[in-house]
């Protein structure tokens, strides 16, 4: 029989574990709550916890008669005291992002940041990336000069899980359009001087089977990238082509969440390319999540690098974290290159069980994404941490050879 005692310490136990360990496989949705998300990206394996940045997020208490809600949430927090402050990259910072990452994915963040700290200066200054980077999903190309896919790997993963897709082939004629929507929507970003991120489903498509895309296509670029003569232009926002206008947009250029998307159609086949723009903070960059006509926050590590990358069956080139597999445990769990085990992945309830983004505190579209918490804590340390990295990235995408420039469109 159990004594209050005994009863005490069990239920101030499970409260503490809830608040301290995120399940990555489990993944429960947090308080019952499922934001409707438009889109989808196909057949995706688990995206890591779904507790975001600056999140306020604890598992509902459990009452008993003779123990106060108050009173375990203090044991629980005190039990979670270790992740008050965290040692990323040698820095002692307090309630950043990694508190609320699950403690194996956040030693391996630490450690992926600090490993990456000893290499990346020399990459960046003289364009030679390890050629074991995305080993064994991509190689480093000596003639494309860019990391494209491994199809040994690519082609052993389509024959293992064959029949678990939930994607359609495409036709040869279906091909033939993706391909040209791709260089037209690549033409235009090159246009902009914007450097293209491969990023989301595409990341996880070109990594794991060596697909540019499926349903879709998704690319990010910075903030900082954008300047007024574009963002004044008469087509920027409204095209990338005179037949592959910009079908939704969401935010605008001088605020969070900015996302443009756009489709090309040729008879019943629409290609569809979403473009994501990132804001830089000192320990990961955001980028917005609209649903139901809020914002919320997604995050990916960083400060990182932008290596060089292509598709070799579209001609397609852009470019890709250093951290990319890192990147698709924080988006699809430890578990991204398999098949997702339900029946389709949606944006409408599978970031509920897992994602980066934090979908439970909608964002001011008006102001930064960053907290107050983040900007107490920005006071104390440098401001410029990505300066390096996107600098490398934009002298990179400044090779008019590698990246044509499409012509300037005329909107319609």
């Amino acid at each position: 029989m159990l004594t209050t005692a005994m009863l005490r310490s069990c239920m101030l136990l499970l409260a503490a574990a809830s608040v301290v360990a995120v399940d990555a496989v489990t993944h429960r949705k947090l308080n019952g709550q499922t934001p409707a998300i438009r889109g989808s990206v196909p057949n995706q394996a688990s995206p890591a916890a779904n507790v975001g940045l600056d999140s306020n997020v604890h598992a509902k208490p459990m009452v008993a008669a003779n123990i106060s809600a108050g009173g375990m949430r203090h044991e629980a927090a005190k039990a979670a005291g270790e992740a008050q402050v965290v040692n990323a990259t040698g820095r002692q910072t307090a309630r950043h992002f990694l508190e609320v990452v699950p403690a194996p994915l956040r030693e391996r963040t630490v450690a992926a940041l600090q490993e990456q700290k000893r290499w990346l200066p020399e990459a960046l200054r003289t364009g030679h990336w390890p050629k074991d980077l995305f080993s064994p999903y991509l190689v480093w190309s000596e003639k494309h000069e860019a990391f494209i896919s491994n199809t040994t790997n690519a082609n052993a993963w389509l024959k293992r899980y064959a029949g678990q897709v939930s994607w359609a082939p495409r036709t040869r004629l279906q091909t033939t359009i993706q391909n040209f929507a791709l260089k037209k929507f690549l033409g235009g970003m090159a246009r902009a001087q914007l450097p293209p991120v491969i990023t989301a489903g595409s990341l996880l498509a070109f990594v794991r089977q060596g697909a540019m895309m499926t349903e879709d296509a998704d690319f990010m670029t910075f903030y900082r990238f954008l300047q007024p003569n574009l963002t004044k232009s008469n087509w920027w926002g409204r095209c990338m082509s005179s037949n592959m206008p910009a079908r939704w947009k969401y935010s605008e250029p001088s605020k969070p969440g900015y996302e443009l998307a756009f489709t090309y159609d040729v008879g019943s086949t629409r290609v569809k390319i979403d473009l994501f723009f990132a804001q830089e903070e000192e320990e990961y960059s955001a980028t917005g999540f609209w649903a139901d006509g809020k914002l919320y926050k997604c995050i990916l590590p960083g400060p990182t690098g932008f290596a060089p990358a292509m598709d070799v069956n579209s001609g397609s080139r852009f470019f890709i974290s250093t951290m990319a597999l890192l990147n698709l445990e924080y988006l699809y769990g430890p578990s991204w290159d398999k098949p997702y085990k339900k029946v389709r992945w949606t944006w409408h309830d599978s970031p509920a069980d897992f994602s980066s983004c934090d979908l439970h505190t909608p964002r001011s579209t008006h102001s930064s994404f960053s907290s107050a918490e983040d900007q107490k804590w920005k006071k104390s340390i440098p401001t410029k941490a990505w300066d390096a990295e996107l600098r490398h990235l934009k002298q990179e995408e400044s090779d008019g050879q590698k990246y044509k420039a499409g012509p300037e469109p005329e909107c319609y």
